[in-house]
């Protein structure tokens, strides 16, 4: 039953080493011999064959059997323990099958358990998707009822706006005809007004008589006569020398220097109300080219149609003497119409246009190729700055500037000069267009009120036309 390896260990042994107590000697020894198994001293003796076939028990077993009788007891309590074995594990193994079958059945019966909950999940979120698909549906429906209503809107409002996109371009291009109409118009009142009324030009000294009155004893003294002294200073009272702008008669200096009305004032005043009324007068000459000049603005306003910024007044010019900061502010006011106007009709000389140079203001402005077209308003910079400098006045800045430049030897030569023969330097003789204007102040005065009068005839024609 055993293999013979097996049976080889199983064995007793073949061959014991004993050795004796008592050293071999010729003296007396005693039988006594140890054990081989239990290492007892035993007087006992097992043989070499006894001990190989198991005929040998333990020295110190209670029970008498022998090492054969154990051995052969042993393996049959092995066979029957492998038959035992061998029988339970024949019973137990249905029940060891039954048991997997019942872990196996609860873990079919926990899926389908889970099965069945997220089939119920899956049967809700199916009834609820069906419920939101209805609700879309309907929606679409609606929606998709609305979109035709819709489109028929849309396809009314895009008629309307291509009627409207027609209407305003045919309105677009009646306003373009109506301004080209009403442009012309204005042109052609403001050329009549120009020509028959307010005419405008500009004036200069001929040339050969620019070379006749070089420096000279004769120039000088003839210099010399148009200075006068004026509170403790020397002033120079003729600014009509080099080029100037004639409004109907009167005549304004190019340089934009008003300063010889002051002079005027200051001279009256101090001879205790008695001016020089003579038509050579310089105070008159300014105060009615200025007057005119405002009138001529006010009429170019109202055809224009046109707000200024500043109400323009002319009757401040021809109402009286007036003081120098409120003369400034006037001639500064008058200026900054003007330009205004200028920045409203489109006129692009922004470069020429001076903001002291009342008369060619008006000159650009009536020459300016849009002249009567309504366009926005466009004003340089620039020349906004420089209305700040103008609005500043400046408590008699030209007297001191005279009495910088005069020597203190000058004294006051009477302007009659009759017997020396000098060239005439009267500024009105110089015009053609003027034959004779040796007048009295009176007649001025006369002449200044017809101008009026007919402006303002022209001005009540032109504001029934426009009603």
């Amino acid at each position: 039953m055993e293999s013979s390896g097996t049976e080889s260990e199983n064995l007793a042994p073949t061959e014991f080493l004993c050795t004796s107590s008592i050293e071999s000697s010729t003296g007396l020894t005693v039988a006594v011999e140890r054990c081989p198994l239990c290492d007892g001293t035993r007087r006992k003796y097992y043989c070499q064959s006894c001990v190989k076939q198991g005929y040998f028990i333990h020295s110190k077993a209670t029970v008498c059997q022998r090492y054969l009788e154990l051995q052969y007891k042993l393996g049959f309590i092995k066979i029957e323990r492998d038959k035992t074995l061998e029988k339970c594990q024949k019973k137990v193994e249905p029940i060891l099958q039954t048991d997997i079958r019942l872990q196996e059945i609860n873990e079919c019966h926990r899926k389908i358990d889970l099965l069945k909950i997220a089939l119920q999940t899956a049967k809700e979120k199916i009834v609820k998707d069906r419920q939101q698909l209805e609700n879309m549906r309907r929606i679409n429906a609606n929606k998709s009822v609305k979109s035709k209503t819709h489109k028929e809107k849309k396809i009314l409002i895009q008629k309307f706006i291509k009627q409207k996109y027609q209407d305003i371009s045919d309105k677009n291009e009646n306003i373009k005809f109506q301004v080209d109409k009403l442009a012309d118009i204005r042109l052609f009142h403001i050329g009549v007004l120009q020509k028959y009324i307010f005419s405008v030009e500009e004036v200069t000294l001929p040339s050969a008589l620019e070379a006749n009155m070089a420096v000279s004893t004769v120039s000088a003294i003839r210099d010399a006569s148009h200075m006068t002294y004026i509170s403790g200073k020397w002033a120079y009272t003729n600014s009509l020398e080099d080029g100037n702008y004639r409004i109907i008669v009167p005549t304004l200096p190019s340089s934009g220097d008003y300063s010889p009305y002051n002079l005027w004032v200051a001279t009256s005043r101090e001879n205790g109300g008695n001016p020089d009324n003579s038509l050579q007068n310089p105070g008159h000459t300014i105060s009615g080219g200025l007057s005119l000049t405002s009138q001529l603005l006010a009429v170019l306003s109202y055809i224009l149609d046109v707000n200024l910024p500043w109400k323009q007044n002319y009757s401040v010019f021809c109402g009286g003497e007036m003081t120098e900061k409120h003369f400034k502010n006037d001639v500064a006011r008058l200026n900054q119409n003007i330009l205004y106007l200028c920045f409203s009709q489109g006129v692009q000389e922004y470069h020429q246009l001076d903001t002291k140079n009342t008369l060619q203001n008006i000159l650009y402005l009536l020459q300016c190729p849009t002249f009567g077209r309504s366009i926005p308003v466009l004003i340089n910079e620039e020349l906004l700055h420089s209305f700040e400098e103008v609005t500043v006045t400046e408590e008699c800045k030209s007297l001191a500037n005279h009495d910088n430049d005069q020597d203190g030897e000058w004294e006051q030569v009477n302007e009659d000069l009759a017997d020396m023969e000098i060239p005439s330097r009267a500024f009105y003789s110089m015009t053609s267009d003027v034959p004779s204007m040796m007048y009295t102040g009176r007649q001025s005065e006369s002449a200044i009120g017809i101008v009026s009068s007919a402006a303002a005839s022209v001005f009540s024609i032109f504001k029934s036309n426009k009603r």
